[in-house]
């Protein structure tokens, strides 16, 4: 009883309550000339004014948990009624026991728009909705209010026109599921300053109802129509419900539909579809980006029991299909994600295309930060039907990337599709060309910079799959370095053959630029770090082997040729990660990076002159070395046909660079051991290498005496001088070669006979011993002689004893040793001297020490120790060239006082 009085009197205060409210509707209802809103602002300014849902309700101080959550006991909540009031039951503790109105203080009025059902004779309230935007924003400017709620597309059809809502709102209505805006029949629009908001974060959802796809998108433009989101335009909060229905469930914030789609400087976020979380398009549209931001979007898993797991989820930011056309030139794509394929931009869905070529165009811009589950983080390029598959009309995407950065962007392997070549920045798919009816997706890039970017097994840089082809030319090419995998292997590029990936397996044709963008020379080289020969750099792997190209490039970011690479720089695949292959690109398609040019080939022939091999040394076959402009471009290989000739050819070459300048290209072999190398020819009609089997012929120079100056070595086949010198020095340790020689005479075939001489060294002779195989040794022997004099003295007293012998003998030492005597006599005046002698030992070229003794002489003591001054030692003359020997100790009798 008691509770049921509570509830009469509460409604009797409702009422009381509300009456002033009432008066007003009922005022402007006779009006019909839109002043309700003004006669509201008549309300006791005690009473709230009228709610337009519930949500517009200001925060209130809510009762306990228990109190507003559930009924009290034995009753039911009393929920809010169209007057603006909440009803409660009353707290059982309550002091007046009684139940009270909770007024909702909504704050100035919103509006409410109905594009189909809405009058703009009509107040704006959700019960009765105006039907254009013009109308409501005139009472929204009038109320004040920040929000006009759409319960029914406003459409817009064959006219233009401009949305500014001075940054307030036009959002999605309770209970409605469809379209805020809907184009068709060519009518423009652009939209400035205004927040357009699906209310996902609400509740509210979108919905496809449309025959067409549409439905469930902020926008959706058809028929011809444009729309344009301009600065200050946001786009936002839209979640399209998939519902599993055949037809895309697409397009978060636009869905368009042969028409075209304008970012110019809005924000496109926070929205979710299927198929293209921020946009989708279809059916030959067009989306424009040169600036603004679509971020925070993503395409989601479908929800479909008869279709592929994989079918949704494609395009985060923006998904492009049938035909349609993308073409960024500026902006930014981040942060979006897709479920399966194209975290920023998906040209192509899981299905092939069935209407025509969806093209991106890329001229600028950024896709940064973006993640897709099973491939191309940054963009997804599909493949589709060939011509002769789709009635003369092709379908696969393709890719046109001249300017930009991709980075960032990571595949996650979260979705069901398979991640094998994931494509961190880019994938690009494609079929086995054994299916003629379908042909691959095709990405073109130019002056690309890929580094820095990662995966987890192969190609840091580049992955491809075995259907895909590969070509990475020279001129507006790429710049490949600073890649990682986790395994440290094909770093750079990685090319899979395989015969085990059904649809997608086969041979996989490529060809890759020895040389960088910029014309540097890249230092490509096998997981082993051996270097890759050119021709290894183009061909076909054969998927019966299961064979794999993976190439590292050991240059760094400081290296000329990668800056001079980076100088012309206009698109950065940078940062990018896949968790299995393919961080940066990932190919299961068609991948041409650079453009084709004029092109030149060099061709090289090989003879051999080495007596057919007598010492069975001639290779298997030999590297040639190719340099263009005298820098070094790389090498390949040459063998022996079946005939025995050798031959080979430097194919593809660029003839001019991209100033027009035509290159000069040489050749090198790397000289196998045992031969030298003649080139002769030109790179217009061609070189010859003629191997020709060699020796050396090794020389050493020894002194016997001082060491001379520098000598000059003369070298002499078969008696004749070759007229090739070496100079010998202390420098090169009295040793050197002669290198490089013909073994045997081209004409007569035999073993030539190699000798050498040597210039006259002044005071030297030289012997020459050894022989050419084992090597020379050219011994100079010092010639230079001294000659030793000497007179005898008597201190006799002039003989006064008589005793005086008639001749004495003179000895003469060499380093002690007595090596000759002579008698000297009264007739000699007591002279003596010894001439001719060698100033240097011949054995090991010491100068000699040279005195002088005498045999005893009767009658007389032993000559003093000290008899220098007592002896002379005549010197040779001058012109005998004989030094002058002093100081030695000639011990001669003498006679004592």
């Amino acid at each position: 009883m008691k509770r049921s009085l509570c509830r009469v009197l509460g409604a009797i205060l409702a009422i009381s309550i509300c009456l002033p409210l009432m008066a007003t509707r009922v005022a402007a209802e006779e009006t019909g000339d839109g002043t309700a809103v003004e006669l509201s602002q008549q309300e006791p300014a005690s009473n709230p004014s009228e709610p337009d849902s519930p949500e517009d309700a200001p925060d209130l101080e809510p009762p306990e948990p228990s109190e507003m959550d559930s009924p009290s006991e034995g009753g039911q909540a009393v929920p809010a009624d169209d007057q603006g009031g909440v009803v409660q039951e009353a707290d059982p503790e309550s002091s007046l026991g009684i139940p009270l109105l909770v007024p909702m203080d909504r704050g100035p009025a919103n509006v409410y728009v109905n594009g189909s059902t809405g009058d703009d004779g009509n107040p704006g309230t959700e019960a009765e909705p105006v039907k254009t935007f013009e109308k409501a924003k005139e009472l929204l400017e009038v109320s004040g209010g920040d929000t006009i709620y759409v319960t029914g597309a406003i459409a817009l059809s064959g006219v233009t026109g401009t949305w500014d809502l001075d940054g307030k709102t036009l959002a999605r209505g309770d209970g409605y599921h469809g379209e805020l805006v809907r184009l068709s029949s060519g009518a423009i629009l652009t939209l400035g300053n205004i927040v357009l908001d699906g209310r996902s974060g609400d509740g509210a959802t979108g919905v496809v109802t449309g025959s067409d796809g549409g439905g469930g998108s902020l926008v959706g433009v058809y028929g011809g129509s444009a729309l344009t989101v301009g600065e200050g335009s946001v786009l936002q909060n839209n979640h399209i419900e998939s519902r599993g229905v055949w037809y895309p469930e697409g397009g978060g914030a636009i869905f368009a539909n042969r028409s075209t789609v304008n970012v110019e400087g809005g924000t496109i976020r926070n929205n979710e579809a299927v198929l293209g979380g921020g946009i989708y398009g279809i059916y030959d549209s067009v989306i424009n980006m040169s600036s603004g931001t679509i971020t925070g979007n993503r395409a989601i898993r479908g929800n479909s029991s008869t279709l592929p797991e994989s079918y949704g989820g494609c395009g985060g930011g923006i998904c492009a299909a049938n035909g349609t056309d993308a073409n960024l030139s500026g902006g930014t794509i981040s942060s979006n994600s897709a479920f399966e394929r194209g975290g920023g931009i998906s040209m192509g869905t899981y299905y092939a295309s069935e209407w025509d070529s969806p093209v991106l165009t890329m001229t600028g811009g950024t896709i940064s930060d973006n993640t897709a589950g099973s491939s191309g983080g940054g963009i997804f390029v599909q493949a589709g039907y060939s011509e002769s598959g789709n009635g003369g009309t092709p379908t696969y995407s393709i890719a046109y990337i001249t300017a930009g950065d991709i980075t960032g962007n990571s595949v996650t392997a979260t979705g069901e599709g398979s991640p094998m070549f994931g494509g961190g920045g880019i994938y690009v798919n494609g079929y086995s060309s054994m299916y003629t009816t379908f042909h691959n997706g095709e990405l073109y890039l130019a002056n690309v910079e890929i580094s820095g970017n990662s995966a987890a097994t192969e190609g840091g840089g580049y992955a491809a799959c075995p259907v895909s082809v590969t070509e990475i030319s020279l001129t507006n090419g790429a710049a490949f370095y600073g890649n990682t995998t986790d395994e440290g292997n094909a770093r750079e590029l990685y090319i899979l053959a395989a015969s085990y990936l059904g649809a997608h397996s086969g041979d996989p044709v490529y060809e890759i630029s020895p040389s960088m963008l910029g014309g540097g020379a890249y230092k490509w080289m096998y997981d082993d770090g051996t270097e890759v020969p050119l021709d290894d750099l183009k061909g076909v792997l054969s998927a019966l082997y299961n064979q794999t190209l993976s190439l590292s490039n050991d240059l760094a970011a400081d290296d000329p040729a990668v800056q001079r690479a980076l100088g012309l720089i206009k698109v950065r695949i940078t940062g990018n990660t896949s968790v299995t292959r393919g961080g940066g690109i990932g190919s299961n398609g068609s991948v041409f990076i650079g453009k084709s040019v004029e092109t030149t080939e060099i061709t090289v022939s090989k003879t051999w002159s080495d007596a057919d091999e007598p010492d069975g040394t001639r290779p298997a076959s030999i590297k040639v070395n190719l340099y263009r402009d005298d820098e070094y471009v790389g090498y390949q290989i040459m063998e022996p046909d079946d005939d025995g000739d050798w031959s080979m050819t430097f194919a593809n070459l660029p003839k001019n660079d991209a100033n027009g300048h035509e290159y000069t290209y040489t050749v090198e072999e790397r000289v196998p051991e045992g031969y030298m190398a003649v080139v002769e020819g030109s790179a217009a009609e061609g070189y010859t290498i003629a191997n020709i089997l060699s020796t050396s012929v090794a020389v050493t120079k020894a002194w016997v005496g001082p060491v001379g100056d520098p000598v000059t070595v003369h070298l002499f086949a078969d008696g004749v001088d070759t007229e090739r010198t070496i100079i010998l020095s202390a420098d090169t340790s009295w040793t050197g070669s002669f290198n490089g020689l013909r073994k045997y005479d081209a004409v007569t075939g035999s073993e030539i006979a190699y000798t050498v001489s040597e210039d006259l060294v002044p005071h030297y002779s030289a012997t020459v011993s050894g022989n050419a195989a084992d090597g020379f040794t050219i011994t100079n022997t010092n010639s230079e002689t001294v000659d030793i004099s000497g007179t005898k003295t008597w201190a006799d007293d002039n003989d006064r004893n008589g005793i005086r012998p008639p001749s004495i003998t003179i000895n003469l030492l060499a380093d002690g040793a007595e090596i000759a005597e002579k008698p000297v006599t009264a007739a000699d005046g007591w002279s003596y001297s010894f001439t001719g002698l060698d100033k240097y030992d011949p054995s090991d070229g010491h100068e000699v020490a040279y005195t002088v003794t005498e045999d005893p002489v009767p009658g007389y003591p032993a000559p003093s120790k000290d008899t220098t001054s007592r002896t002379r030692i005549i010197p040779p003359s001058p012109q005998r060239g004989i030094a002058r020997l002093r100081g030695s100790s000639c011990p001669l009798s003498s006679l004592s006082a």
